[in-house]
């Protein structure tokens, strides 16, 4: 079954593609990205900045382990960044989707502090497994959003958290298929899989924009968990900013807003 590094490839590759060889290209094509996007980076970059400042101050989260799921959020959008920009897009929405499912955690146990005990002890025993898969529903996981901010929010941010579906989270037909192929031999046909996608192709541009509109949207739904920062203010001006800066990233990659 054949395996394609890029959609477009020319270069001779070998006949069979190691993992090795498969982490080189992988690693290749990041450093390459990192040269290529430094625009793009810099937006990026001032999201980032939103996670690391806000923890610098006093005033924690609370409860605390809500800045757990904060930051495990944030470490999951660094790493879909990192995966977007090595080529593999479809695992790049797989995490994103784990970045916003730490935030929602993160804010349902503002709205419902029993919920923390309940994460804390999920593997205890299969009672409490059970227990907390039940409370940890994403219709309840919504529920508490719109409570903590408003209806309106939340249905923002599940809107955003179903497209990462529609684009690898979950093995879809409309993810899977766009990187997809048949050869036609003379008597028979063989799918071909891309791995990694190249720098110039629509898809990578896309989730690299993804990771801008899920890393704010990760970072705005986690505010609810820093009621007590001094700055608090501060950071929601600093979102509003970071708002702004996604259609000049939509425009660097020219691509067409909502697409």
């Amino acid at each position: 079954m054949p395996i394609s590094i890029y959609p477009d490839a020319t270069q001779a590759l070998p006949e069979e593609l190691t993992l090795s060889h498969f982490l080189r290209t992988a690693n290749n094509h990041e450093d390459k990205a990192l040269k290529e996007f430094k625009e793009p980076l810099k937006i990026l970059g001032g999201i980032d900045a939103l996670y690391m400042d806000i923890t610098k101050e006093p005033g924690g989260a609370n409860p605390p382990v809500s800045g757990v799921l904060f930051l495990n959020a944030h470490a999951s959008w660094r790493a879909a960044i990192r995966l977007a920009l090595s080529g593999q897009i479809l695992p790049t929405f797989m995490t994103l989707r784990g970045s916003i499912e730490s935030a929602l955690y993160a804010n349902a146990m503002v709205v419902n502090p029993t919920l923390q005990n309940i994460w804390i002890e999920r593997d205890k025993s299969e009672k409490s497994r059970n227990e907390c898969r039940k409370k940890f529903t994403a219709k309840k996981m919504f529920k508490y959003l719109a409570e903590a901010h408003d209806q309106e929010f939340s249905k923002h941010i599940e809107n955003i958290y179903n497209s990462t579906i529609d684009f690898g989270a979950h093995p879809n037909t409309r993810s899977i298929l766009a990187s997809t192929k048949i050869d036609e031999h003379k008597e028979h046909y063989t799918p071909n899989f891309t791995y990694i996608k190249a720098i110039g192709t629509f898809e990578l541009s896309q989730a690299l924009v993804a990771c801008a509109e899920i890393g704010i949207s990760a970072f705005s739904i986690c505010l609810a968990c820093f009621k007590s920062h001094p700055t608090i203010e501060h950071f929601y001006q600093r979102i509003t900013s970071a708002i702004d800066t996604v259609p000049l990233l939509i425009r660097a990659f020219d691509l067409k807003e909502n697409s």
